[in-house]
């Protein structure tokens, strides 16, 4: 049972209603909670400011025999490690930030089903950043960094992403909330004037989504690495396939992370060498706490489910549908890896020549390929704008 809470996410209450049987009465038990009354619990889940595993809890909490007790320990538990892990993340991200972007203001984005967080920055033109699965903005701070003299950079973490809130997406699809919360990144940023998109992953099938379904906020897209499930065709290969396998996705990115080193050389084949070189380890270690940080290990997996099957290829509606690649009427541009791990550049051009107004460039490297050429990467977005 996961119970969370950040900054006016999920209610408290709606979450331990979810059946367990006889586990669900021994956390209830060891939180104070009546089995046939929440409604108390409501103002106890609002203290929470974090994640609380009550697995966690149940771990380390003794039976007391003053319930009140009890439910004090295991919220004070729950925030000291929440706070832990939030101050781990902002460390890194801090220093990132300090070396590209030092006059970036924070903003919190509200929208119909939580709220994402976004760093400002800049004058000019506005560019709306969206990274990939797993991801945090902070992958994009050196390339925003090279931009922010001229245009005002937009960098967002989608739900369930760095310090951003939860996303539920029991029964719906991924493309309408994607659509939604990158929309309204965009008006509650930059107003009205329609702004270039970059992402990555599914930063940039997001992006074409929007495209598609919102071409009143679109300006240009320039999509960087191949852009997930986009395509037909495209596979997450294990160990990313293994995040769309219900259970197990969640978790394994319950598991805390493993150490920066081992991390990058996990990392390696899909990033690629150069560019895990030319990110720096700040920037690697934020995006080895993204997910971890805010403890949304439940939404991640959730919307990976929700866009691939268990064998890593795309559901059917995930995929641009036939009117989409005629309703983008704005310029595209593709960087794509030569080593990009999910769909080759030969296998991606077809789909990208539907498109009335793209052009591409390749460049030796993996699925982050702004590290591996950032002045080519700078050079065409700005032309974009």
């Amino acid at each position: 049972l996961l119970v969370e809470r950040i900054g006016g996410g999920s209610r408290f209450d709606d979450l331990i209603a979810a059946p367990d049987g006889n586990r669900l009465d021994k956390a209830r038990r060891h939180l104070g909670i009546p089995r046939d009354d929440t409604g108390g619990a409501q103002d106890e889940g609002r203290q929470l400011e974090g994640t609380l595993l009550v697995d966690e809890v149940l771990a380390v909490a003794p039976r007391p025999v003053d319930e009140p007790h009890a439910r004090r320990f295991a919220l004070d538990a729950a925030r000291r490690r929440s706070a832990a892990r939030v101050a781990a993340f902002r460390a890194v991200e801090a220093r990132t930030f300090d070396r590209t972007l030092h006059d970036a203001r924070e903003v919190r984005i509200n929208w119909s089903r939580g709220f994402v967080r976004a760093i400002v920055a800049g004058h000019g033109a506005p560019i709306v950043f969206i990274h990939g699965i797993t991801g945090t903005l902070s992958n994009f701070a050196p390339l925003a960094g090279a931009l922010v003299a001229h245009r005002r950079c937009v960098l967002v973490d989608l739900p369930g992403h760095g310090l951003s809130g939860g996303l539920d997406l029991t029964g719906s699809q991924a493309r309408p909330l994607l659509v939604e919360v990158i929309s309204e990144v965009i008006i509650q940023t930059v107003g009205d004037t329609p702004a270039v998109l970059v992402g990555n992953s599914l930063g940039g099938m997001s992006a074409l989504y929007v495209a598609a379904d919102r071409p009143d906020l679109v300006a240009g897209v320039a999509v960087l690495g191949e852009p997930a499930f986009a395509f037909p065709g495209a596979v997450a290969k294990f160990p990313l396939s293994l995040l769309g396998r219900r259970g197990v996705g969640r978790l394994l990115l319950r598991v805390p992370p493993p150490p920066l080193a081992i991390y990058a050389r996990s990392m390696r084949r899909a990033f690629g060498r150069r560019a895990l070189n030319h990110m720096g380890s700040d920037a690697l270690d934020a995006n080895r706490l993204a997910v971890w940080a805010g403890g949304h290990a439940s939404s991640v997996a959730g919307l990976m489910h929700s866009l691939m099957t268990a064998k890593g290829c795309a559901r059917s509606e995930v995929p641009l549908r036939p009117d989409d690649y005629d309703a983008i009427d704005v310029p595209i541009w593709f960087l794509w890896g030569t080593e990009d791990p999910f769909m080759p550049y030969e296998a991606g051009l077809p789909w990208i020549e539907r498109f009335a107004h793209a052009t591409s460039d390749v460049v030796v490297g993996g699925h982050l390929p702004w590290f591996d050429a950032p002045d080519l990467a700078r050079e065409r977005i700005e032309a974009l704008t």
